[in-house]
């Protein structure tokens, strides 16, 4: 595994490790840190019969995700940075993950905003906000269906 995987998985796991108590919330976080942590793992092995450069665009690609999870996100915007359509970039990320560019940034601002709420005194809007999602309403919404 490279190096740069290696740096994207460490703080996934280590934000799984610091759960204080095992609750049912704390359980769904941990099965959060581990979707994302398999999806990656799983991403990385079966990229040994891809190219190497295909391998490095989908390393990047989940690096700048998991670095874009406290801002409002735009796919065909993060497409357009990685010099790719929108549909391609759905294609090629649903083709290696299993799930959309949406559904794995929505999987992990889930996980950081449980973590929030758990570990901080923050209330829900503020927690909402600092996870990239511009409205509150629509947080509450997610992290119930969730």
């Amino acid at each position: 595994m490279p190096p740069s995987s290696l740096s994207t998985l460490t703080p996934i796991i280590e934000n799984g490790i610091r759960m204080p108590k095992p609750d049912i919330p704390s359980i769904h976080l941990c099965e959060g840190y581990f979707t994302v942590s398999y999806l990656y793992l799983s991403f990385t092995l079966s990229a040994r019969s891809s190219s190497i450069s295909l391998l490095h665009q989908m390393d990047q690609l989940i690096n700048c995700l998991n670095l874009s999870i406290n801002t409002p996100f735009s796919l065909e915007k993060f497409a357009q940075e990685h010099q790719m359509s929108a549909r391609s970039l759905q294609r090629l990320f649903k083709s290696k993950t299993g799930m959309t560019v949406m559904e794995y940034l929505q999987q992990l601002r889930l996980c950081q905003a449980a973590l929030l709420l758990r570990s901080t005194s923050l209330s829900i809007s503020e927690v909402a906000e600092q996870c990239g999602y511009e409205d509150s309403n629509y947080f509450r919404v997610s992290s119930i269906k969730k």
